[in-house]
């Protein structure tokens, strides 16, 4: 191979590493792009409203000012504290319809970041789910089993919650990306069969590292 040929495909590719390496280790904003459009992403990269997992409970408030938000403790309707397990971001004490939820730690830093989806995401057009963009946003407004493959492939575990009179739901597990999406049906007495799945909520959790399957092993 010519030697000039050698050096310009050689830098080249450091070029090309270097603006990968870039792109996968910035900041991913979910309400900024479009984040289930995009391939290599982990759990720890993206921001909810400036949320990210790891965060302190005193970073997660002064992030959330600048939206016109505070976070609250589930229980209460209290503002969050270090005793806490679990808060929602909003604007008033009385859940607003923002669908941001924050799992604590035992240090009170953030453990899993929850989006819970309402019945009719367009009825919210000040809140979260409206700001998403592209395939993210058609995830949350036109969830489907085959999209979910589609954007995300197959998950690492699925979970059968407990089954009601007239509902089911299932959990899948993403644990490479530090995903997890839950769905729901309706499986009403007279129904031949159950309705679509319905998406109910996708948390973002610390990626786990997969295990390999063994060679001749399914």
């Amino acid at each position: 191979m010519n030697r000039h040929v050698r050096v310009y495909l050689t830098v080249f590719v450091a070029i090309l590493v270097l603006v990968c390496t870039r792109v996968f280790a910035r900041t991913l904003e979910i309400t900024q792009v479009d984040l289930f459009s995009l391939k290599g992403w982990k759990s720890t990269q993206v921001t909810v409203d400036g949320l990210r997992l790891g965060m302190s409970l005193k970073e997660a408030n002064a992030g959330l000012s600048a939206y016109g938000l505070n976070l609250y403790d589930q229980g209460d309707q209290k503002a969050c504290l270090v005793t806490s397990r679990f808060c929602y971001a909003s604007r008033e004490p009385t859940h607003d319809g923002t669908i941001i939820g924050v799992e604590l730690g035992p240090r009170s830093e953030i453990v899993a970041i929850v989006l819970e989806i309402p019945e009719n995401p367009a009825t919210l057009p000040a809140t979260l789910a409206a700001r998403f963009k592209g395939m993210t946003r058609r995830f949350f407004f036109h969830y489907s089993d085959a999209l979910r493959l589609k954007l995300l492939g197959p998950p690492d575990r699925v979970k059968k919650s407990p089954t009601t009179d007239a509902m089911q739901g299932q959990i899948y597990y993403y644990d490479r990306l530090g995903l997890i999406v839950g769905t729901s049906r309706s499986l009403m007495r007279g129904m031949k069969a159950p309705t679509p799945p319905e998406l109910s909520d996708i948390e973002f959790v610390m990626p786990k590292p997969v295990p390999q399957k063994k060679p001749g092993h399914e």
